[in-house]
């Protein structure tokens, strides 16, 4: 008797391993494609928890500051990009080729380097979850790289008292790939083990645009003439107040 009990016991233990593995491939069906297994846990936060950007003194340099947190499998590297855009081609550089994470000819990439915890280039761990990066944009360079690459002529050029002024705006964004992606995770000291299992199938792992608006000034800024051929960078969340066109 008891060994008849023990045979049903098993037949309904084998049953409902049955039921869950065809529950299993259903889901997966419903999802799109094949039941897996969780290698990985989910990224459920991957976000730019600080954004600062400020003019260094004298105005020579752009001084950026990023804090990045990600909740889910950490590495001990990761490969950041600093992206450039005229704001006339936001809806270009959002909207980028298939296959692209951005469009090369929307956007200049300024600097992409490792995003690495206690490295010696100002990037520092915050917690477990984590990182921060520094970088210092040189705003002569910057200005000369984006009125080339926007083919700016004299017609883009304002100039009121001396005080003198590009229109269109400049912004940033920060990317970050997943470290599988073979086309954009490409720095030599990246982790060796790059796995990350991508639920979600999400491009990238950030990308994200900064709110600022970068305007070149020339001639009079700040009630000093500048040297020809010089520029400075001035910065507005949004467009800056002195120049609204109403």
């Amino acid at each position: 008797m008891l060994f008849g009990y023990f045979l049903r016991l098993l037949s309904c233990r084998r049953w409902g391993l049955i039921l869950c593995a065809l529950f299993a491939v259903v889901q997966g069906i419903g999802n799109g494609g094949p039941a897996r297994a969780q290698h990985c846990p989910p990224i459920e936060e991957s976000y730019l928890s600080a954004i600062s950007l400020r003019r260094a003194a004298g105005g020579k340099t752009l001084d950026l500051e990023i804090e990045y947190r990600k909740l889910g499998r950490l590495h001990e590297a990761y490969q950041v990009y600093l992206l450039a855009f005229w704001s006339r081609d936001t809806e270009r550089f959002l909207n980028p080729p298939q296959g692209e994470a951005f469009d090369p000819e929307a956007c200049v990439i300024l600097e992409t380097r490792l995003l690495k915890p206690n490295s010696a280039d100002g990037n520092s761990l915050i917690d477990a979850h984590g990182y921060r990066c520094a970088m210092s944009i040189d705003t002569q360079e910057l200005a000369e790289t984006m009125l080339a690459f926007g083919k700016m002529t004299d017609d883009d050029r304002h100039i009121v008292g001396g005080w003198g002024w590009y229109q269109e705006t400049i912004q940033f964004a920060v990317f970050i790939p997943f470290l599988e992606d073979a086309k954009y995770a490409t720095l030599k000291d990246l982790p060796e083990d790059r796995h990350e299992c991508n639920y979600g199938n999400a491009p990238a792992l950030l990308f994200a645009v900064m709110p600022h608006q970068l305007q070149i000034k020339f001639g009079v800024v700040s009630a000093f003439r500048t040297d020809e051929g010089s520029y400075r960078i001035h910065i507005n969340t949004g467009k800056s107040p002195g120049v609204w066109k109403r």
